[in-house]
């Protein structure tokens, strides 16, 4: 009774077996892609020309810092802005960046807590800033380096 029931379960789930469906595989979008993707959608909203600078401001230094925080494994979003550019300083490879940084978040500072109304320029200075930041931030893919010989097909 027990072989019977066994080869009934056993054949029972050999037949029912679900075949996962096969997802089409589309490109797979990088982290600067999707970041500018993000500044972009951003911008198009234009919140800064319908008067709400502060939730324009909270976006962009949200999307900043979660593509630091993504990039180069340093938590930025739960520190003050003093604090982000004090870890910029320290490491080797932010470093180079810090004026591009200091200016994005400094500029969204005024904005979202001094209550301050940056000039049109100053906004898309800013936005210009974060997206010349995600650019010149992308890794370099080093070709990879085979031999140098050629091989022969006919075989001398």
């Amino acid at each position: 009774v027990f072989l019977v029931l066994f080869a009934f379960v056993i054949i029972y789930f050999m037949r029912n077996k679900k075949v996962p469906g096969l997802k089409p595989a589309g490109p797979v979008e990088t982290l600067q892609d999707k970041t500018l993707r993000m500044l972009n959608e951003l911008e198009t909203k234009q919140l800064w020309q319908k008067n709400q600078v502060k939730e324009y401001y909270v976006e962009l230094t949200d999307i900043v810092r979660n593509y630091i925080e993504a990039r180069f494994d340093t938590p930025t979003l739960e520190l003050t802005t003093d604090e982000i550019l004090t870890k910029v300083q320290s490491t080797k490879e932010l470093h180079k960046h810090y004026e591009l940084l200091s200016v994005i978040l400094y500029t969204a500072d005024l904005a979202k807590f001094a209550k301050a109304q940056p000039t049109p320029l100053e906004h898309t200075d800013t936005m210009d800033r974060a997206k010349q930041f995600v650019d010149t931030t992308r890794p370099v893919i080093a070709p990879t380096t085979g031999s140098t010989e050629q091989t022969n097909p006919i075989g001398k």
